[in-house]
């Protein structure tokens, strides 16, 4: 998101070599488009919902959403974002 105050990320973590420095794998969700074989069930989206926005207000509330790596003191983005060409897209996904 391009606000720091509802900032969070998502991962593949079937592709990340090394998933467990993420941490704990909170959710999953359409698990036969991953790369590898994922044998946990997915969650449902609804679930899912929930518990991001249950999430986003609980930082909110105890101002912990002040302490992100993705936005600087100044709320502005560290890095800034590059959007994928559909030629490149293309290319990243093997088509």
């Amino acid at each position: 998101m391009g606000n720091p105050k509802i900032s969070f990320a998502g991962f593949l973590a079937t592709n990340i070599a090394t998933p467990e420095v993420l941490g704990p794998i909170r959710f999953r969700y359409k698990r036969e488009h991953a790369l590898a074989l994922v044998t946990e069930p997915s969650g449902s989206m609804l679930g899912f919902i929930t518990r991001t926005v249950r999430a986003i207000a609980a930082e909110r509330i105890s101002g912990r959403w002040k302490q992100t790596p993705f936005f600087g003191e100044d709320g502005r983005a560290v890095v800034k974002p590059y959007v994928l060409s559909e030629a490149e897209r293309e290319l990243a996904y093997g088509s």
